[in-house]
C-alpha cells in the first residue's frame, strides 16, 4: 500500500464552538468492510451546561468527511448528556440507511501507553504513533493571535518488524479550520481491521484561553491493527499441513489409477 499524504482540509472536524466544552471522543462504529467510519463526540457547553453530542463520517480510504457533521444540542434544564448521544445515534443510523451502508460493527480500542506505543490484545507492542507540528512559513488564512500561531501536522505510523514507516498525515498548507493552534499530540487509534481512525488533540483559542479540539485521521493502513496475527499463523500453518498431507495421497491415487492402465491387456487384434 502506498503511503498516504492527505490534507487536513479533508479530515479534521470543524472546530468546537467558543462556548463549547470539548467532551469525549469515541467511534461510533465501522461498515463491516471498513469503508466507513463513524466518530461520536459528546460533553457540554461551557456556562450553561447544555449537552451536546456528534457523528462525523469518513469515508477512510479517501480520507475525507462524508457531507456535514451531526450535531444535537439540548438546551432544556433537565437535558442529558446520553439523551443527547442516543439522539445523534439515532439520525447517525438515519444517514447510514440513506447512504445504504451495511449497519455499523464495532472497532476496537487500541491500547496505548504515554509515549504513543501501541499494543494488541495480548500486550504484544504493534508500533507507535508519531506527531510532529511545525509552523506554517506560508500564508496563513487568518491572523493568530499570540501564542496561537499557524503549524503543520505530520503524523506517521513507526510499525514494528518494518523499517519503513507510513504516512498518516502531512500537511502542506494550514486549514481554515484549524488555522491557529499551539500545539497537537496523538490520542486514541479505533480499529477494523486495516480501517482505522486515529485521532489528535489540539490546542485551539477557546472561550478563556486554549481548549482541545479533536482531529481524525482516517486511514487505510499497511497491515491490520486488531488482527490476532498469532491465531492467523496457527490457521496458516494448519492448513499448509492439510494441503502437504492431501498432496501425497492424490499422488499415491494417481499411480495406482496408472498401475491398473498399464496391467491391463491389450486387446486383440482381429483377424
Amino acid at each position: 500500500m502506498r503511503l498516504v499524504t492527505a490534507l487536513l482540509a479533508l479530515l479534521a472536524l470543524p472546530a468546537l464552538a467558543a462556548d463549547t466544552v470539548p467532551g469525549q471522543a469515541e467511534v461510533l462504529g465501522f461498515t463491516p468492510s471498513g469503508s466507513v467510519a463513524v466518530l461520536l463526540e459528546h460533553g457540554v457547553q461551557d456556562g450553561t451546561g447544555f449537552p451536546w453530542a456528534r457523528a462525523t463520517f469518513y469515508e477512510v480510504k479517501k480520507q475525507r468527511m462524508v457531507d456535514q457533521p451531526l450535531e444535537v444540542r439540548l438546551e432544556t434544564p433537565d437535558a442529558t448528556e446520553a439523551q443527547a448521544i442516543d439522539k445523534v445515534k439515532a439520525l447517525a443510523d438515519e444517514k447510514r440507511q440513506k447512504l445504504k451502508l451495511e449497519k455499523f460493527v464495532p472497532g476496537k480500542h487500541i491500547a496505548r501507553d504515554e509515549k504513543g506505543q501501541l499494543f494488541d490484545s495480548e500486550g504484544a507492542p504493534i508500533g507507535s504513533i508519531e506527531v510532529k507540528t511545525r509552523k506554517f512559513g506560508g500564508k496563513a488564512p487568518k491572523v493568530c493571535d499570540a501564542p496561537f500561531k499557524p503549524i503543520l501536522v505530520t503524523v506517521k505510523m513507526i510499525w514494528m518488524d518494518d523499517d519503513k514507516p507510513q504516512t498518516l498525515l502531512a500537511d502542506k498548507a494550514t486549514p481554515k479550520d484549524r488555522a491557529c493552534l499551539i500545539d497537537c499530540e496523538f490520542d486514541q487509534v479505533f480499529a477494523l481491521n486495516q480501517s482505522v481512525l486515529v485521532t489528535l488533540k489540539c490546542d485551539a483559542p477557546g472561550f478563556e484561553g486554549a481548549q482541545k479540539q479533536t482531529v481524525a485521521v482516517p486511514v487505510w493502513t499497511r497491515y491490520g491493527l486488531d488482527v490476532d496475527y498469532e491465531a492467523l499463523g496457527a490457521q496458516q500453518a494448519a492448513q499448509d499441513a492439510a494441503k502437504a498431507q492431501a498432496a501425497p495421497a492424490a499422488g499415491g491415487a494417481a499411480a495406482g489409477a496408472a498401475s491398473s492402465t498399464q496391467a491391463a491387456p491389450a486387446p486383440a487384434a482381429p483377424k
